[in-house]
């Protein structure tokens, strides 16, 4: 969710695209990306899940697939961004958009029927809660293990156009916001736009899907063990290192090793579908 108080992250959007830049130089493995045009602002915002996408969405309607962009100049000249967020706060994001219903995990007694009527009465027991993080956990374990990682979990850096790969275009996205800090950034990026373009820039409007009081009681970051955010941060390790996001405290990674471990990926066995082509139907379904 988009907070009320302005927060101002330790790097900006330029320079966390310049981050990318240095995972994606050596990377040979797969990769998507689900582009959504706005000629009159001149963007093309490279669409993450769980990070945002509902706000953005709504402050450019209407938007389109590259398809139906009213000039084929968009992928020279406009401005590609993203928004990306802080791993350990998606991880339970999209536990409770998708992760809960995966049927790998183990449901430690309860039902997505009993998890809903709690969130109806906003009301649960420690036991609920218990056997909920149970659930949660259940669900990390799946993740490491390589299961239930649907759209909305998945690691959100490999999930951009890569250069040269993506339409025999050279170049990636110039500019990558932070949930946390988006309406500082949003600021920053939009009085680029009015430079470069002479647009007027859209303000950001109330945030589209916040997260209840009540939901947030049940599962919070501040709420999981330490053993389990180092978990949780290990299967995004390449998220942070590859858009230098800040590492929560109580989580160690080491991005030597990480981007290493990135520029050794194999390409894949067979090539991959054309990322260059994204419907409407699949961007009103991802959130």
């Amino acid at each position: 969710a988009i907070e009320a108080v302005e927060h101002v992250s330790p790097m900006d959007g330029w320079a966390r695209a310049k981050a990318l830049g240095q995972c994606q130089r050596r990377y040979q493995g797969p990769f998507s990306c689900m582009p959504i045009i706005h000629d009159d602002l001149r963007i093309a915002y490279m669409l993450e899940s769980k990070a945002g996408s509902s706000t953005i969405r709504e402050i450019i309607k209407p938007y389109y697939g590259p398809e139906k962009a009213k000039t084929t100049d968009w992928s020279d000249s406009y401005t590609w961004f993203t928004v990306v967020r802080d791993p350990l706060e998606r991880s339970i994001s999209s536990f409770f958009e998708e992760g809960r219903t995966c049927k790998d995990n183990d449901f430690h007694g309860l039902t997505v029927a009993l998890l809903e009527e709690a969130k109806r009465r906003q009301s649960a027991t420690a036991d609920f809660k218990d056997r909920l993080f149970g659930w949660f956990e259940s669900f990390i374990t799946n993740l490491e293990q390589g299961r239930c990682m649907g759209s909305h979990s998945r690691i959100q850096w490999s999930y951009l156009p890569i250069p040269i790969r993506y339409m025999n275009i050279n170049r990636s996205v110039d500019w990558v916001g932070n949930l946390w800090s988006l309406k500082h950034d949003w600021k920053q990026l939009g009085a680029y736009q009015k430079a470069k373009f002479g647009i007027e820039w859209k303000d950001l409007p109330r945030a589209q899907r916040v997260a209840t009081d009540y939901k947030k009681g049940l599962l919070n970051v501040s709420s999981l063990p330490a053993s389990l955010a180092q978990r949780i941060c290990k299967i995004y390790e390449q998220d942070y290192c590859c858009f230098q996001l800040e590492v929560p405290s109580v989580c160690s990674v080491n991005c030597t090793a990480v981007l290493e471990k990135v520029a050794a990926v194999p390409p894949p066995p067979t090539p991959p579908p054309d990322p260059s082509r994204a419907s409407i139907a699949a961007i009103e379904a991802v959130e």
